[in-house]
């Protein structure tokens, strides 16, 4: 067809769109899929037909927040639907039809403007004879133009609507000077102003904004703390609180009695920890502390943590206790020279034990049951054992008998 000056084009359009009658009370009411699906909201510009508007009561754009997919209808006074929907778009000019944003953030495929169609509300079958020739594709990406979603969500650049459509800008400001933006949940609020025009406000991460206040407020400001902050439905801040879980151990975790041990707790996605057990925290989230002189075998620790919504599992520190003993004994303890007596000895909670034959090293172990030992003079055997703690030395002394002792 003949190339239409930018008049002629609005002219048509808003023919196409005059004639369709109920276009825009026939299309069914649009919701999110499912708990994957993100909001687009805002608005984009065209010189040649004006706002289009990407959420509305009863319709709305969306991403699929693990595919990058796009689907729904975005809405032009002037001109309409626009379909964003796979299903809708699979005759495509060229290229990948779906529309949608891969991982670096580049939004590429179609989109269409179903005011193309004969029949306007079902998007699909014969063209409008009266169109002049015009399909409705709308190329989000191709040579020389782009779009792109930006880390906060907030889409920029060009997409492309052929001759008869001409550039969609999708951030700027209008010609009546209103600025104007499409992106996703944290990209900002974007609201129908004045007459119906876009007032847009942006926020980064980790903001949102304010909702019916006039300011961008911090996740831990508006009651996230432990959470992240989202646009929820139709733009107001909403907060998903993640689950808390807390950790607690101790360090060394065997002391013999009445020895310390210290107590280091710490928690995700929390606003404060209660201590049971003998301990506080101080309602603090992480930190350590001494359990103080410690008898009781086992001693057990617990600390909870929470949110604004949650309190975590319990998480426990169990310290073992231990009270070392040994002893030691010579049977007889008293003998003729040239007679021997049964050394023996035993130990509890110990690490290891050594013992010495008047102070030099004799024989080592943790108990025994019985050694012969050979007594010319008086002898002293000494146990040594080591523990987590102060070593503990126990003797004992086998002596001589006098020559006149009778038996």
């Amino acid at each position: 067809m003949p190339l239409l000056s930018k008049t002629s084009r609005i002219i048509l359009l808003g023919l196409l769109v005059l004639a369709a009658g109920t276009l825009f009370f026939g299309k069914v009411s649009i919701t999110k899929a499912d708990s994957t699906s993100l909001p687009i909201t805002g608005y984009a510009w065209s010189d040649y037909l004006g706002w289009i508007h990407f959420n509305g009561s009863n319709y709305g754009v969306y991403e699929d927040s693990t595919t990058g997919k796009l689907s729904g209808y975005a809405w032009s006074p002037y001109f309409g639907w626009i379909t964003f929907n796979e299903s809708e778009l699979n005759d495509c000019p060229s290229g990948s039809c779906q529309a949608n944003i891969s991982g670096n953030g580049s939004v590429t495929g179609w989109a269409r403007s179903c005011a193309s169609f004969s029949n306007k509300n079902a998007c699909s079958g014969s063209l409008d004879s009266g169109s002049g020739g015009w399909d409705g594709w709308i190329h989000l990406s191709g040579s020389g133009y782009s779009i792109t979603s930006a880390a906060n969500s907030c889409w920029s650049g060009y997409a492309y609507g052929s001759q008869d459509i001409g550039f969609i800008k999708f951030a700027g400001t209008a010609a009546d000077g209103y600025a104007y933006r499409v992106g996703g949940p944290s990209c900002g609020d974007c609201t129908n102003g004045a007459n119906n025009y876009p007032t847009c406000n942006t926020c980064s991460d980790p903001f949102v904004w304010a909702g019916s206040s006039s300011s961008c407020v911090a996740c831990s400001n508006g009651g996230c703390t432990g959470g992240v902050c989202n646009n929820g439905t139709n733009n107001p801040p909403t907060c998903t609180i993640f689950a808390p879980a807390a950790t607690l151990s101790a360090n060394p975790s065997t002391i013999d009695s009445g020895q310390s041990t210290t107590l280091i707790w710490s928690s995700t996605h929390s606003t404060s920890c209660t201590a049971a057990g003998g301990f506080s925290t101080g309602g603090a989230t992480s930190g350590s502390v001494s359990s103080g002189p410690l008898t009781q075998n086992p001693s057990i620790f617990q600390i909870t943590c929470s949110n604004s919504d949650n309190t975590s599992q319990p998480a426990s520190a169990t310290v073992t206790v231990l009270s070392p003993d040994a002893t030691i004994s010579a049977t007889p303890s008293r003998v003729n020279s040239g007679d021997t007596s049964i050394i023996s000895w035993s130990s509890s909670d110990a690490n290891s034990c050594a013992v010495t034959r008047n102070g030099i090293a004799w024989k080592t172990g943790l108990s025994s049951s019985g050694i012969s030992d050979t007594i010319t003079s008086q002898t002293v055997y000494t146990i040594t054992c080591q523990t987590n703690g102060t070593p503990i030395n126990k003797s004992v002394t086998v002596n001589i008998l006098s020559g006149f002792q009778e038996f």
